[in-house]
């Protein structure tokens, strides 16, 4: 039956628009329902991990859940990680910087983001996986099959996904950020090893590629074809990304000097933070840093 159901997903899947116009639909759902809902599939023809400064955009007001079809990967959010392994589900919360890592040549998930007026529901599904049943698989699909039909903001859909959250929320049967067995596959083992060294020493203006491998005890030229796998970058393009979420999250708590954020965040210097803040954002992190406090003061 759970094969049946995750066949009849696939198909359904290959039905939704592969770039949707409209990443961010309008929340749409009346009170303590989800709203704006978006369905997409990912797999070898459409990555998860958007490349380049697009990595800084996931972080927003949205919740994202991923159920994993077919291929384990990790899930890390914030600076915590942990498997989705197959036939299993996550749900990231808003307002969390979080990324995937999964052989982005090999793999079919289906993720779906939305909007809630709660916040922080269901409250027991942070930072773990969950194991997908014949019922939530069952749910998930029929929620396609009306999404599909009727769009995002059909109060089907809508009270579909309230019970798929509701029944992941109830499954005992999870995997938590730092207390799980290590991942099955030995690239996502590594990664997740590494992407925790890379965030103990994220501070560190000397922390090298090379440093790296050798603390793992792998080659440079394997830790570059693994890290190009898996997120679509080289380690070195990856630990610039962690370092500007890193800062983009101090300076939107608008209570750091720019001297500080640099340094906290493995900046060599100012100069070099500005100039790679500007690059990726468009805009001097001292701009940046003035329209947040307007903000914080508005509000």
């Amino acid at each position: 039956m759970e094969n049946s159901q995750k066949n009849r997903i696939r198909e359904l899947a290959q039905l939704l628009e592969s770039c949707p116009p409209v990443q961010f639909p309008p929340p749409d759902g009346l009170p303590g329902e989800p709203g704006g809902i978006l369905i997409q599939r990912r797999c070898a023809e459409v990555k998860i991990n958007p490349g380049g400064s697009d990595r800084l955009k996931l972080f927003h007001r949205r919740f994202v859940l991923t159920a994993a079809l077919e291929r384990e990967g990790l899930v890390c959010v914030n600076d915590l990680t942990f498997p989705v392994a197959p036939d299993y589900a996550s749900l990231v919360y808003p307002f969390q910087y979080h990324h995937y890592v999964v052989d982005q040549s090999d793999f079919f998930w289906m993720v779906v983001t939305f909007e809630l007026e709660r916040m922080f529901y269901p409250e027991t599904l942070y930072h773990c996986s969950v194991k997908m049943t014949p019922v939530t698989y069952g749910l998930l699909a029929r929620m396609v099959e009306l999404y599909l039909e009727y769009g995002g903001g059909d109060p089907r859909v809508r009270r579909y996904l309230n019970c798929l959250l509701a029944e992941l929320d109830a499954e005992p049967c999870r995997i938590d950020a730092g207390t799980h067995a290590p991942a099955s596959d030995r690239r996502v083992r590594l990664f997740e090893e590494v992407n925790g060294y890379i965030c103990l020493h994220l501070a560190e203006p000397e922390l090298s590629v090379e440093e790296i491998a050798r603390k793992h005890g792998v080659s440079k030229s394997y830790l570059y074809s693994v890290f190009e796998k898996m997120v679509g970058c080289h380690p070195a393009e990856y630990i610039r990304q962690l370092r500007l979420q890193q800062a983009y999250r101090l300076l939107k708590s608008g209570r750091w000097l720019l001297s500080e954020v640099a340094g906290q965040c493995g900046f060599s210097s100012l100069s070099v933070f500005s100039r790679c803040f500007r690059n990726v954002t468009g805009v001097p992190p001292s701009e940046y840093l003035r329209s947040e406090r307007g903000r914080t003061s508005a509000e």
